[in-house]
């Protein structure tokens, strides 16, 4: 009884099926003589687009998924993320970690029923991926191109190595002139700042702050020069327009101020030595301004104090009986 319900059910299957197909025929203007099999040019190039359109939604799902979990990581390593936001992107990320595993599947199924074969992905290579453009060479299924040397990623990998090398030799280039550049403008700046503490004490406030960071950076620099393969120069030079910039200062004192930091092969020492100068220089100076404020402070009690005996009389009515005097206003207009 089953088998012949099973029967029926089939063969009213196989009617529906017939005539979808023959309404398929019409719509395309195929001749039921000339129908597609297997062998056909037609079912064969059919075959191949169906398995690439599966190839290409398994490879779209799976560089979303990846995407997603590269935000997230991303989001859970910056500042101001809470305790518990971290906790739940946690979850998601191992939730993710699921997804891309049955992702990776998919494609390595749809991959190998390519006419040739794409690449296989394990978890290992996709966790890796950080650019879109590695999706994008996964995505060409022409067997001439997966041919070519510089689609696999090792030669890829050798191939963005070489060329950051020939970058990093033109940086060299360029940051040891910067380096000459950032040395003569402080010492240019500090032989500036000298000639000109005279006009304000906030000059020279100015220049010992400043003094400070270049003492930094000129230990870093130091530092750098040591180490294998510098091929810079740390000695101050001579900035353009520098002749113009020094006619202009007129009346400047020549002496001390006049003389250059010396930035030689062992500067910091003797750049903290001047720098505990300047400390001391400035401590004296507070001193000093301490001494004048309450210098100041005293005259002008005193002369307050003055003030008030001319301008107050006392009742000496008030004196015999021992009461102490009443202050008596006196109108100078009187």
């Amino acid at each position: 009884m089953k088998r012949r319900r099973a029967l029926q059910h089939a063969s009213e299957s196989l009617t529906q099926a017939l005539g979808l197909v023959q309404d398929l025929e019409d719509r395309l203007d195929i001749d039921p003589n000339n129908r597609w099999t297997s062998t056909s040019v037609e079912w064969i190039a059919a075959v191949k687009q169906l398995r690439e359109k599966k190839f290409s939604d398994a490879l779209d799902a799976l560089e979303l998924l990846i995407v997603e979990r590269i935000f997230e990581l991303t989001k859970i390593n910056r500042s101001q993320t809470g305790y518990k936001m971290r906790r739940h992107i946690a979850k998601a990320l191992q939730t993710r970690s699921e997804a891309v595993k049955n992702a990776i599947s998919r494609y390595n199924i749809a991959a190998a029923s390519l006419e040739p074969p794409a690449p296989q992905l394990s978890w290992d290579e996709v966790v890796e991926y950080t650019f879109l453009a590695d999706f994008d060479f996964l995505r060409a299924t022409d067997g001439e191109l997966l041919d070519k040397p510089w689609t696999r990623p090792a030669y890829r990998l050798a191939m963005d190595r070489y060329f950051k090398i020939i970058r990093a030799k033109e940086e060299i280039k360029r940051l040891n002139v910067e380096i000459r550049r950032f040395v003569t403008w402080m010492s240019d700046e500090d032989r500036f700042l000298r000639r000109r503490e005279e006009e304000a004490a906030l000059i020279r406030k100015h220049r010992m702050e400043r003094g400070r960071f270049d003492a930094g950076h000129m230990e870093r620099l130091v530092k750098l020069s040591k180490k294998r393969g510098f091929t810079g120069y740390i000695m101050p030079g001579r900035a353009q327009g520098q002749g113009r910039r020094e006619g202009m200062d007129v009346d400047e004192p020549v002496g001390d101020a006049d003389r250059e930091p010396d930035l030689g092969e062992d500067p910091p020492d003797e750049v903290r030595e001047e720098d505990q100068e300047d400390d001391d220089e400035e401590e004296g100076e507070k001193d000093v301004a301490e001494i004048v404020y309450q210098l100041a402070r005293l005259a002008v009690d005193g002369r307050v104090e003055q003030t008030v005996h001319e301008d107050v009389e006392v009742d000496p009515g008030h004196e015999d009986s021992g009461e102490e005097g009443t202050l008596i206003m006196v109108d100078d207009g009187a």
